[in-house]
């Protein structure tokens, strides 16, 4: 076996777990993982991908899980037509994997399961922050902004990772003088970067056009 053969085996062994830590690394709200943590990553959604790919095969009448092509490919086969169809079916696993991952990071969804089970009671976010714009509950806000007596409401569009850098994205905004409540103008989007101990948040009906009691 030259050189060239490994690589490309060694590349074709590898894509899914690769794709799929691509996938959950750049679409879920957290750290971006290390090198190091990534080819971890990568491993493990890889094992996963192909053990979903082979327990498949196991339940098909008359199937052989000695004749996987990506197996024949593990014990030194050249590549063919049927290691590469096999490669890509895996990689689609992988795709809706990594999918799964990122709808369980970003909703939670494994430490709802273990709160419910009683066996934690973290609920899982990098930060209180994280928490509250990672909530399905968290729509339209009310933001207020003391040291320059502003009020922000909006609908959340995009928020920061975490409370270290607090920056909101509100769609829909209507800007107040937070004191008197006095309307000043409305914006299509808003872009806030403020520091977190001069603001307080709330979560308000989105029903309402705006906290002062006009009708929506």
């Amino acid at each position: 076996m030259n050189l060239d053969q490994l690589t490309i085996q060694l590349f074709l062994v590898l894509l899914p777990g690769v794709l799929c830590a691509y996938i959950v690394d750049t679409f879920t709200r957290q750290p971006r993982a290390s090198q190091f943590q990534f080819i971890v990553n990568s491993i493990v959604y890889g094992v996963a991908s192909y053990l979903v790919y082979a327990l498949g095969a196991y339940w098909l009448p008359a199937a052989n899980v000695s004749d996987l092509n990506f197996i024949r490919l593990l014990s030194g086969a050249e590549v063919d037509n049927a290691i590469v169809l096999e490669i890509v079916s895996v990689c689609g696993i992988a795709v809706v994997l990594g999918w799964i991952s990122v709808a369980s990071f970003t909703h939670r969804f494994h430490y709802r399961v273990l709160r419910w089970l009683n066996i934690t009671k973290k609920y899982g976010s990098e930060d209180v922050w994280a928490f509250l714009f990672n909530s399905p509950d968290t729509k339209w806000v009310c933001v207020r902004d003391m040291p320059n007596n502003l009020m922000y409401e909006g609908s959340v569009l995009a928020f920061s990772g975490n409370s270290h850098h607090a920056e909101l994205l509100l769609e829909n905004a209507r800007v107040y003088e937070n004191a008197s409540g006095n309307h000043l103008y409305d914006v299509k989007a808003q872009y806030l970067s403020l520091e977190k101990g001069n603001i307080s948040i709330e979560v308000i009906d989105p029903t309402r056009l705006s906290i002062t009691g006009d009708a929506a």
